[in-house]
């Protein structure tokens, strides 16, 4: 059965199978900007400062997401050795996949910072202009990582900064704002 659907997908006219793939992208853009947007008005300090964090502090953002990338994975599968530590192993991959996920619209995030602050400088920004930023933030990632050869490097590193500004805060011992 399995040869038989693999062999109908190749068969398939390339501009069908183009057209669901790109509805395919379209709906996972959506539902990324969707998230993002609940992420920004549910938690906009912590949103606001981790993407901040990115522009003060690249290079330990980037290695911080690297170490968690990493790292976390592995610890996750020790627990999952221990009888004990599969609990905490299930929820700490639960949280893992949030962080891989938040990490990206954080990256986002902050290109949409830099975006109002040269576009409106010095003029308070509303929610709206912030949603709207987040979702030319989100055009600009996807765009720049449609440059060949480039553009994975540049999602990846995009990827590596926003994680590691999100859990800035728990490495650096302080407390961002809960709300704006």
């Amino acid at each position: 059965e399995r040869d038989a659907s693999r062999r109908y997908f190749d068969d398939a006219r390339p501009h069908v199978r183009d057209a669901v793939h790109g509805v395919g992208a379209f709906l996972w853009f959506s539902g990324v900007f969707v998230a993002g947007a609940l992420y920004l008005l549910l938690l906009p300090g912590f949103a606001s400062e981790a993407a901040a964090t990115i522009g003060r502090k690249p290079l330990p953002s980037l290695g911080l997401g690297l170490a968690i990338l990493l790292c976390v994975p592995f610890v996750a599968v020790v627990l999952l050795i221990t009888i004990i530590g599969i609990p905490v192993a299930l929820l700490l991959v639960a949280l893992y996949l949030l962080v891989l996920f938040l990490g990206w619209v954080t990256a986002a995030l902050f290109l949409a910072q830099r975006g109002l602050a040269a576009a409106r400088p010095g003029r308070p920004v509303s929610r709206g202009w912030l949603l709207l930023a987040l979702l030319l933030g989100l055009v600009a990632l996807w765009l720049l990582k449609q440059i060949p050869l480039a553009g994975g490097l540049i999602g990846c590193i995009a990827l590596l900064a926003g994680i590691g500004a999100l859990a800035w805060p728990a490495f650096n011992g302080r407390r961002p704002a809960a709300a704006a």
